[in-house]
C-alpha cells in the first residue's frame, strides 16, 4: 500500500465518477423504473417465448424450436452458456451494477478511457474523448432499437485495442492478460460483425507496428508480441467456443452459408459461401454520406421522423383529396434520403471531433498516423458497398468471411 502513488489515482477516480454521474443523469428514466420500447428486443423475446416456457418446466433451454421457420435450432435464439470463464459477474462489477442502458454508456466510457490512457493521453483529455465515443449519436440510436449486443461489442472494442497497445509497448504481462480478458468479453457480446470489424482494425494496427519494428530493428520484440497476442486471442476464442461452434454450424445451413441455386438474373450475385451480393450490400452508404459524421442531418434524420404537428407539408396534405394525399405522404415523410433506404438515425460523430481528428493526422506520431489513416479510408470504402461496386464486389469474393455480413 505504501508503494501506491495515490496522487496518480485521483484523475482515474474522477474519471469513473464523471462517467457514472453522466450515465445516471442521461438515463434517469431507467432509474425511475421505465424501460425502452426496443423493437428488436421485443421481437427476440417473442421468438424465444416457447424456449423460455420450456425452461420453466424442464430447467434448461431446448435445442430445437418449432416456432421459427417451421423448425430450427433453438440455440440460435436462447441458450444456456457453459463458458470456462463466466463474464457476467465481472461485467456487473465493471459497470458498477448500473441498469441498462446506463451500463452500456458507462462501459463504453471506461473502455475508451483505458485506450486513451494506454496511448499516454492526459487523463482529462482521455475523459473528454471517452465521453465523445460513448455518447456519439449512433450509440443511443442502436440502443433505442434494441441492438444491445452490438452496443456491448462497440463498448468493448477500444479496450481490446488498448490491451494490444500495451503489448506493443513491451508491457507483456498486463498486455497479454488484458488482451485475453477483453477478447473474451468482446466475443462474448455475441455480435460477430462488430468483432469482425475490430479484427480489421487490429490487422491494420499490426501491419503498422510490424513496419515500425522492422524500421527500428525490433524483430525479436515483434515475434514476442505476435506470440503473446495469438495466445491471448486463443483464450478469448476458447472461452466462447460453444457460441462460435454452434453459430458456425448453423451458418452453413442459413443464407450466410451461400446457395448453389441461382436464376438467370442471379448469376454473379449468388455465392456458394456467403450472402447474396444484393443482400450483403443492402446497407450501402452513398459516397458522400460519410459527411453525416461531421455535418448534422447531411442526409436527413431517421426514416419517418417528421413531426406532423409542425410540418407545413403534412398540413397541406390534410387539405388535399384523400387519394392524392395518400400517394404523396410516403415521399414527404421520408426524412432520410441516404443510400441505406431506411434507418433510425444518422451516424453523427460531431464536427469538433472530426476537426480534432484531422489535426491529429497532422501532428500524430508516425507510429500511429498511417495505419489509422489507411484503416479509416479502407473502412469508408467498405461502407460505400454497391455504390463502389468494383472494389466491394472483389472484397466480397476475396476478403475472408466478409460475405457473412451486410455492408
Amino acid at each position: 500500500m505504501k508503494n501506491i502513488n495515490w496522487k496518480k489515482l485521483i484523475p482515474h477516480v474522477i474519471a469513473v465518477a464523471i462517467f457514472a454521474i453522466i450515465a445516471i443523469i442521461y438515463c434517469k428514466p431507467a432509474f425511475d423504473g421505465k424501460v425502452l420500447q426496443q423493437d428488436d428486443t421485443s421481437q427476440w423475446r417473442a421468438m424465444a417465448q416457447s424456449s423460455f416456457k420450456f425452461k420453466e418446466t424442464h430447467g434448461h433451454f431446448p435445442l430445437w424450436t418449432n416456432s421459427m421457420f417451421c423448425g430450427m435450432p433453438a440455440y440460435q435464439i436462447a441458450m444456456d452458456l457453459e463458458n470456462v470463464f463466466s463474464t457476467e459477474p465481472l461485467n456487473k462489477i465493471v459497470t458498477l451494477g448500473l441498469p441498462k442502458p446506463a451500463s452500456f454508456f458507462f462501459l463504453a466510457c471506461i473502455c475508451f478511457y483505458f485506450l486513451a490512457c494506454a496511448l499516454c493521453c492526459n487523463p482529462y483529455v482521455a475523459i473528454a474523448t471517452a465521453l465523445s465515443y460513448a455518447y456519439c449519436t449512433y450509440n443511443p440510436i442502436i440502443i433505442a432499437v434494441g441492438h444491445e449486443t452490438k452496443m456491448l461489442a462497440i463498448a468493448w472494442m477500444p479496450a481490446l485495442i488498448g490491451s494490444l497497445v500495451l503489448l506493443f509497448d513491451k508491457k507483456y504481462i498486463w498486455g497479454t492478460f488484458l488482451t485475453a480478458f477483453t477478447s473474451a468479453y468482446l466475443i462474448g457480446a455475441n455480435h460477430l460483425q462488430i468483432t469482425y470489424y475490430t479484427a480489421i482494425i487490429i490487422v491494420f494496427m499490426s501491419i503498422g507496428f510490424a513496419v515500425y519494428c522492422f524500421m527500428h530493428k525490433q524483430i525479436k520484440h515483434l515475434f514476442v508480441v505476435a506470440a503473446l497476442a495469438i495466445l491471448a486471442a486463443l483464450v478469448g476464442v476458447g472461452n466462447n467456443i460453444m457460441t462460435l461452434r454452434t453459430t458456425s454450424e448453423y451458418g452453413k445451413l442459413s443464407i450466410r452459408g451461400g446457395s448453389a441455386l441461382a436464376t438467370e438474373n442471379d448469376k454473379g450475385k449468388a455465392t456458394k459461401t456467403g450472402l447474396n451480393k444484393d443482400y450483403a450490400m443492402s446497407y450501402s452508404l452513398y459516397k458522400t454520406e460519410p459527411l453525416a459524421m461531421m455535418i448534422p442531418r447531411a442526409f436527413g434524420g431517421g426514416s419517418g421522423e417528421i413531426d406532423e404537428a409542425k410540418s407545413k407539408a403534412v398540413e397541406k396534405l390534410s387539405e388535399m383529396q384523400p387519394q392524392l394525399a395518400q400517394q404523396l405522404q410516403g415521399y414527404i415523410q421520408a426524412s432520410y434520403w441516404g443510400g441505406i433506404g431506411a434507418t433510425a438515425g444518422p451516424p453523427y460523430i460531431g464536427a469538433i471531433i472530426c476537426f480534432l481528428a484531422f489535426i491529429g493526422f497532422v501532428i500524430l506520431d508516425n507510429k500511429y498516423k498511417w495505419w489509422i489513416l489507411a484503416c479509416t479510408v479502407f473502412t469508408l470504402m467498405l461502407s460505400w458497398g454497391k455504390y463502389f461496386d468494383g472494389f466491394n464486389t472483389w472484397m466480397l469474393a476475396h476478403l475472408p468471411a466478409y460475405d457473412k455480413f451486410r455492408a
